[in-house]
């Protein structure tokens, strides 16, 4: 497979961070909502554990927390307040250096007069519930260029995928009738939105499908086909930066509608054949 061929823009999962210890709340809290929470186990540093919300699109969502208190200012995550806080799209997992993801985005931004954007390839795991040991290799974004969920880090599988995305039909049929991801909607300061347009395309490897002075919009595709489309919308704001909003498409009318975890909105739309 050589670098041309190679997508970066899969949306493999999206991150909800929570208190340290909270998951056996946080998993009541996700099932209020009308959502399956299925089992997911603890991170290789042993610093964090997860539980998933799989979805029937292949996306599924992280539900995390970090295993003590404080959380570690050094870890990627440490100084995020709980909430939607950071996204995934899907790697290679391959050593090989013409498939690296952070040589190809590097490369891409370098064509665009930008700097290097991703750091190098790194190890990553997870032991689940079961005791199976999941491998994959983290692309992530340089702390210096972007901060934490303006652009996103990939995570390329060494083992099999679905050994660490277990979906199926019992555990990604909810009660919310929730299929797939609708967006991801994420905001800037008005002064870093054209230099954060330039940066997405080059990690997407197009440009946005529509973009106006405030607002630009990617199409992007999921693990199970793009029958879907969710869309990464990105948005000058004078709020907090970051991820503003998740949306979800749903099969029942009576879903339609926002909602909000103790940390984080969740917008349902009706999910259609035009969508």
């Amino acid at each position: 497979m050589s670098s041309s061929t190679i997508s970066t823009h899969i949306l493999d999962h999206i991150v909800h961070l929570v208190p340290p210890n909270t998951l056996g709340t946080t998993a009541k809290e996700w099932a209020d909502l009308g959502f399956i929470v299925s089992p997911g186990g603890t991170h290789a540093d042993g610093l964090t554990s997860n539980l998933l919300v799989l979805l029937a699109d292949g996306v599924y969502l992280e539900l995390i927390s970090f295993n003590k208190q404080p959380s570690p200012p050094t870890h990627r995550w440490g100084n995020e307040s709980p909430g939607w806080i950071d996204f995934a799209f899907l790697g290679t997992g391959s050593t090989d250096p013409s498939q690296s993801i952070s040589k190809i985005i590097n490369e891409r931004s370098n064509s665009l007069g930008g700097p290097p954007l991703y750091e190098d390839e790194v190890k990553g795991g997870r032991t689940r519930e079961d005791n199976v040991i999941l491998k994959w290799l983290i692309s992530a974004p340089k702390r210096d260029v972007a901060p934490v969920g303006r652009l996103p880090f990939f995570c390329g599988d060494v083992t099999e995928r679905h050994l660490r995305v277990p979906t199926n039909k019992e555990n990604s049929t909810h009660a919310s009738t929730t299929r797939g991801i609708a967006w991801i909607r994420l905001g800037v300061f008005p002064t870093s939105f054209k230099s954060t347009v330039v940066q997405l395309t080059s990690v997407v490897g197009y440009g946005p499908i529509s973009e106006s002075r405030i607002k630009a919009q990617w199409k992007l595709d999921t693990p199970q086909g793009n029958e879907t489309e969710p869309a990464l919308i990105l948005e000058a704001t004078e709020e907090k930066a970051g991820i503003q909003e998740v949306a979800f498409f749903v099969d029942s009318e009576q879903n339609v509608g926002e909602k909000n975890t103790p940390y984080g909105l969740i917008r349902w739309v009706l999910y259609s054949t035009t969508a």
